[in-house]
C-alpha cells in the first residue's frame, strides 16, 4: 500500500501561492495522519503558520494556534530574533526545540 496522506507544514497559507512548504510526512491511513496531526498541534512551534492534511477523500488546512505574525522574515532584526528566540528553546528543551523553532524539523 502506498502512502495517501500527506501531512505538510507551512510559512503560510498554502493557497497563496508561496514556496514555503517545510516539511511534509507521509501516512497510509487517515487514522494515522490525524493522529501525528493532533500531536503536532499539540506541540507547535510558532514557526509553523499552517497545517495541511492532504489525502484522496481530504484537504484540511489547520492555522497553528501558537504561530506569531513576525512580519519581513528577510530582515536583519528577524533573523536575530528567530535565532535569539531559538537559542533560548535550545537551552531549555534541547536541539529539537531549537530546530523547531528553526523551522528545520519537527
Amino acid at each position: 500500500m502506498e502512502n495517501q496522506y500527506t501531512v505538510l507544514e507551512w510559512g503560510s497559507h498554502p493557497h497563496e501561492g508561496n514556496d514555503d512548504c517545510w516539511q511534509g510526512s507521509d501516512f497510509d491511513t487517515e487514522e494515522e495522519a490525524q493522529a501525528f496531526l493532533k500531536a503536532k498541534i499539540g506541540n507547535a512551534c510558532g514557526s509553523v503558520a499552517y497545517y495541511e492534511l492532504d489525502g484522496p477523500d481530504k484537504n484540511e488546512i489547520t492555522k497553528n494556534p501558537a504561530y506569531v505574525e513576525t512580519g519581513d522574515s528577510d530582515s536583519e532584526f528577524q533573523r536575530a530574533w528567530q535565532s535569539e528566540i531559538a537559542m533560548e528553546a535550545g537551552m531549555m528543551h534541547g536541539a529539537e526545540a531549537y530546530n523547531c523553532e528553526m523551522g528545520w524539523g519537527e
